[in-house]
């Protein structure tokens, strides 16, 4: 009996193809194993621990689902918890877009009065003028973070820099 090839029979069926959910699973294996991964994700270990989509539809949909449902679609992205950890159901959590961004490892951290958080937490938080100033009065200027923090444009010794 002769045996044809049917390039349909190895295909996942998962229903999932022209989703943002699977759209996810695709940036997510194409940060891991893409041409572009070798810095970023490859020579720190980071790996993508579900084998396909259905492995990831079975761990990660339902609650998926329910992060939509409150944030909307646009709003919903894949974080892993440690940044250093691989793509596992353990590491892995649904997050605004906000969110995501305070997980970056390009970011500030701040830990002040024993609480630690981005600079751009903090000066959301506590500053009275804006991330972008805070920054660079840390960065451009040499401020020290406090200081960088807590003083206004209205201070006597924000006048005399920036007149």
């Amino acid at each position: 009996m002769k045996t044809t090839y049917n390039p349909n029979a190895k295909r996942i069926r998962h229903g999932l193809k022209h989703t943002r959910f699977y759209n996810i699973f695709c940036m997510m294996t194409s940060r891991c194993r893409g041409k572009m991964a070798k810095k970023d994700y490859f020579d720190r270990g980071i790996e993508i621990l579900w084998k396909d989509i259905l492995e990831f539809k079975h761990d990660m949909y339902e609650s998926y689902l329910e992060h939509v449902n409150l944030h909307g679609e646009k709003n919903t992205q894949i974080d892993r918890i440690n940044n250093n950890g691989s793509y596992s159901k353990e590491n892995c959590r649904w997050v605004t877009v906000k969110e995501n961004c305070n997980n970056r490892r390009s970011n500030v951290i701040i830990t002040r009065d024993g609480e630690t958080k981005t600079l751009k937490q903090w000066a959301e938080l506590i500053s009275p003028i804006s991330y972008k100033q805070v920054w660079h009065r840390i960065n451009k200027l040499g401020w020290s973070t406090e200081r960088a923090l807590t003083l206004s444009k209205t201070n006597k010794a924000y006048t005399k820099i920036y007149g």
